[in-house]
């Protein structure tokens, strides 16, 4: 069922009519319609339609939008129409009914809507359309998914509105560190994007320029309305010691909440002080009245043309009213009032330069990183390794953790948008299948930080046309590799083997037939056949990464060939048990697996991502991403780096064995010996 666009025409005599009628202070209440928005204009009025997002007399956000059109309407009669509740999935067709009424000036209240504003406007030429803008694209001329946003390249018609409150923030965030007794204050912030970052930051330099030692905690509630999420976001700031709490949310009940913790509140958007004054300490206002009433002006007077050649873009600053602090709650003391006044005075004059950092936010707390596993923490081998790198980075780094578990590769790309949205720091993507998801959700999210995987460096193949997109220029600059490369180590596991078979065959249980599977199980066969030449070898294809039906008749007909040692490239234990049971041994991938049976399992070829990990949270952590990322773009696991490694040996093996091993691994680390990549199924 698609969504009604709820629409309500206001004109100024009917607007008066209603303001009598409700007693002259409340918003009229839009009216609900199922027929296509219809405009009704006269021949002595202006018409105009505004696309909300919301609705007009409910949160902060919209309202804001609707009473800076009601101010304008006083100076400038026009006729007001409103489609609410417009997705951004809806707003074409809404902007474009609208136009096609011959509506003088269709409104935009939301940047989400400026692509389908500017595919409407370029259709009708004659209609006047406002959008908004997060920033001046002149800023970001040098960005290529930017430059259609430039005055020059934008159709005629359109004009933008800053949204940009920063220099309200600023003093926001100056308030409220001069107000914090403990020291601690705390941003509920919808999620992460670059004009969310915006305004955090600018909350953030402001509250740092009060107090250089302020400590700022950081909630990402996912949505601009999100009762729950806010209730515990704030519980949990109150209880870490917060005691100024800063909303960018689209609704009350941050201050609800504050209330409930006894905690201030500073609001976003529109004045929220008579809501509650004990509470409220004050709120940023937009004041889209300002702006609004220039580029309607221009309508009206037939002067778009010289208008729109020095107002294409109009920000919003202290300068021209355009955002301002509200009244001040009962908590704000005159000496507060008096420095925020001052720094107002100072921002007015150019003295100070509010920065336009669309960066992610650093706050006081960890780190927020999620794992993408393909299957359970606490299962198998492969995704019980990361975990484990998980907690040797935890030694250096510190970090809160969430998992996505149980993720197939059609899952994936909507986990990462999901947690991307959240705005966490960083999301590992623990499976080789998730990188193509990996690239495309990292090029909508660029303030998140993505850690892939990948079986070989992508810059080290050439000329292969389906492997370009993953070498480093390509890729998102917010992405890196983790290498899975345990070739090394599975060479010295052969080595073992080769030395330690006593029938002279050895077995690989492979779970299909792929390039990067067939290296791993070739650099042990290399290793086999170094300790001993006349090694012969035989490889089973299971078919899947779990089999245990499958795994027990492949350790039998191994055993039954003549095999008393197999490598085993499974995901899961039964290997072991199997190998156990027909009294042959085993030798295990990923996780070190001596202690669930030293006496079958030889040894572990232990594969450690917290190299990977480790690295690229600390530069995440220390703000060195991009140095980082640049010699680092591609972790390999080497014998070198310690990435890949032999486990706890198991106990039948001679010293002997081991003394041979640790001369083989130290020809590695000098770089004296180097194993053969080969990708090719081997003939046994």
């Amino acid at each position: 069922m698609g969504k009604k666009i709820l629409v309500l025409i206001v004109t100024l005599g009917l607007f008066a009519t209603i303001l009598a009628g409700c007693g002259g202070g409340q918003t009229p209440t839009p009216t609900t319609s199922s027929a296509s928005p219809t405009p009704t204009p006269t021949s002595s009025k202006l018409t105009l339609a505004a696309i909300l997002y919301g609705h007009a007399n409910e949160g902060t956000w919209d309202p804001a939008g609707y009473q800076g059109l009601l101010k304008v309407q006083k100076e400038i009669p026009f006729e007001l129409s409103l489609s609410e509740a417009v997705s951004s999935q809806d707003s074409e067709k809404a902007i474009r009914d609208w136009a096609a009424r011959g509506t003088n000036i269709v409104f935009a209240h939301s940047d989400t809507y400026t692509d389908q504003l500017m595919t409407v406007a370029a259709n009708f030429p004659n209609v006047s359309f406002i959008g908004e803008f997060g920033i001046d694209p002149a800023v970001k001329a040098g960005e290529p998914d930017q430059v259609k946003y430039l005055k020059a390249n934008a159709p005629k018609n359109l004009v933008f509105l800053g949204d940009t409150p920063e220099e309200g923030n600023y003093l926001a965030g100056y308030a409220a560190a001069l107000a914090s007794k403990s020291g601690k204050i705390g941003i509920l912030q919808p999620f992460e994007s670059g004009t969310m970052n915006r305004y955090t930051n600018a909350f953030v330099f402001g509250a740092q320029a009060a107090k250089a030692d302020i400590q700022i905690l950081i909630v990402y509630v996912g949505d601009y309305l999100a009762p729950a999420e806010t209730r515990d976001g704030i519980k949990s700031m109150a209880q870490q010691g917060a005691d100024v709490i800063f909303t960018e949310l689209d609704d009350n009940s941050s201050i609800l909440e504050c209330a409930a913790q006894n905690i201030q509140c500073i609001a976003m958007y529109v004045d929220k002080r008579d809501l509650d004054p004990k509470t409220v300490l004050t709120s940023v206002v937009q004041e889209w009245s300002v702006q609004l009433k220039s580029a309607i002006e221009a309508v009206q007077k037939g002067t778009w043309a010289e208008f729109r050649d020095k107002n294409f873009f109009q920000p919003q600053n202290l300068a021209n009213g355009s955002v301002h602090l509200g009244a001040w709650g009962d908590a704000a003391t005159e000496d507060l009032k008096k420095a925020v006044s001052a720094i107002e005075a100072k921002i007015k004059s150019g003295e100070i330069q509010v920065p336009m950092d669309d960066a992610k936010p650093l706050s006081g707390e960890k780190l927020t990183v999620t794992a993408i596993l393909y299957g359970h923490a606490n299962e198998g081998t492969w995704d019980t390794t990361i975990m484990q790198g998980f907690a040797n980075a935890e030694k250096l780094v510190s970090f809160n953790l969430n998992l996505n578990e149980g993720t197939t590769n059609q899952d994936a790309n909507k986990a990462m948008t999901d947690w991307a949205g959240k705005g966490v720091d960083a999301i590992l993507c623990h499976s080789n299948s998730y990188t193509d998801s990996a690239i495309e959700v990292a090029s909508r999210f660029p303030n998140v930080h993505f850690i892939g995987e990948a079986y070989i460096d992508p810059d080290s193949i050439v000329g292969d046309p389906q492997q370009d997109k993953y070498q480093k220029a390509n890729t998102p600059k917010n992405l890196v590799l983790a290498g899975v490369t345990p070739e090394e180590g599975n060479y010295l596991a052969g080595y073992v083997a080769g030395l330690m078979s006593k029938s002279g065959m050895v077995g690989v249980l492979q779970p299909f037939e792929a390039p990067p599977l067939n290296r791993h199980s070739n650099s042990f066969i290399f290793g086999a056949q170094a300790a001993n030449p006349d090694i012969k070898f035989k490889v089973v294809y299971m078919g899947d990464y779990v089999a245990p039906d499958l795994t027990r008749d492949a350790v039998k007909s191994l055993k039954e060939q003549g095999a008393d040692i197999i490598f085993s490239e499974m995901d899961d234990n039964s290997s072991i048990l199997e190998c156990a049971a027909n009294g042959i041994y085993c030798i295990t991938p990923w996780a070190d697996k001596h202690d669930f049976d030293p006496k079958t399992n030889l040894v572990s070829v232990v594969s450690d991502f917290s190299v990977a990990l480790t690295g690229a949270l600390e530069a995440i952590q220390k703000g060195t991403w991009d140095a980082y990322r640049e010699s680092n773009y591609f972790t390999p696991q080497t014998l070198t780096n310690a990435g890949t490694k032999l486990g706890v040996w198991g106990d039948v093996v001679p010293e002997e064995v081991k003394t041979a091993v640790a001369a083989i691994e130290a020809k590695f680390k000098d770089g004296s010996l180097k194993v053969e990549w080969s990708t090719e199924k081997l003939a046994e």
